[in-house]
């Protein structure tokens, strides 16, 4: 799970058909209705808990947005006890975490 999906492409790894377009479907999606946003297959922030219980992530890639739109995934990893693992980037000045879950 990641809004950088193109990372996950590059590692061979598949992303959540529903973040392929990176942040944005996940950043315009509060402002539509439910019905919109199942018509056309966004997952808003606010659904993000609902929507992964019936398909949990493997892992949990964060850093590339900032806090503020990252912060559901986030808050998801650390309520379902993922640990984080701080990945220093060239990419990214701070840097990107990858949550795994904890065995």
């Amino acid at each position: 799970l990641t809004l950088a999906p193109l990372y996950a492409a590059e590692a061979g790894l598949r992303a959540y058909p529903e973040f392929t377009t990176s942040p944005f479907f996940f950043r315009v999606a509060p402002f539509l209705t439910p019905d919109e946003r199942q018509a056309l297959k966004m997952i808003a922030p606010a659904d993000l808990e609902t929507w992964l219980r019936s398909q949990p992530p493997v892992l949990i890639l964060t850093g590339f947005e900032g806090s503020d739109v990252e912060q559901p995934l986030i808050d998801y990893a650390t309520n379902h006890r993922y640990q984080s693992h701080y990945l220093p980037s060239i990419l990214t000045p701070a840097g990107v975490t990858l949550w795994t879950p904890k065995l």
